[in-house]
């Protein structure tokens, strides 16, 4: 398959646009200290744009997403090799998450979709960025909690949106005999 000088160039810089978004992502979770970072989230970009672009020159018509479906289904295995299950709860998800869209923005790159390919990346580095607000995040964390382990009861609204209130509950840690953990008494939401 002979392939015009100018069309590899293109093709070429849409490889670049893939790197140069995905590296945004990456950025952010680098600043927030996760492992996968710059470097990590360019190569994804990067892969699943030469990935589209393969399928899209190789399969002309109805079958040339099977490239690109394979693309979703390996960025599900690199997701799931970052999440971390521990003691504290589940790490991992977000930057595995923002690793899946990246891919996404990659494959929009490939295909050609660039301003998408743009919304895609500015509005999850928006919601990266919002969830590290300190002052947004005292606003959502403490619903979250009240929601889960409130006092008082009834139904209530926070900013529009309804919350159930239980009463105050026990609560018990997950036990194992070794840890010598007894129960926790009674929890109530700080105000």
């Amino acid at each position: 398959m002979d392939i015009e000088p100018q069309l590899q160039l293109a093709l070429g810089l849409r490889l670049v646009v893939a790197a140069l978004l995905g590296g945004v992502l990456g950025l952010e979770r680098e600043r927030r200290g996760h492992a996968a970072g710059v470097g990590t989230f360019a190569m994804v970009t990067m892969g699943a744009c030469a990935f589209s672009i393969i399928s899209d020159l190789v399969f002309r018509g109805p079958d040339n997403t099977r490239i690109a479906s394979g693309v979703v289904e390996g960025i599900g295995f690199l997701g799931a090799g970052i999440i971390l299950r521990g003691r504290a709860g589940v790490h991992g998800l977000t930057t595995a998450a923002t690793l899946w869209a990246s891919a996404a923005v990659g494959m929009l790159v490939g295909f050609g979709l660039y301003f998408l390919a743009l919304i895609l990346t500015v509005v999850a580095f928006v919601v990266l960025v919002i969830r590290a607000v300190d002052p947004v995040a005292r606003v959502i964390l403490p619903t979250h909690a009240d929601w889960l382990v409130g006092g008082g009861g009834g139904i209530r609204t926070h900013g529009g949106l309804p919350h159930t209130r239980f009463p105050s509950v026990p609560i018990r840690p997950l036990s194992h005999p070794s840890w010598g953990h007894g129960p926790v008494g009674s929890v109530r939401p700080v105000r």
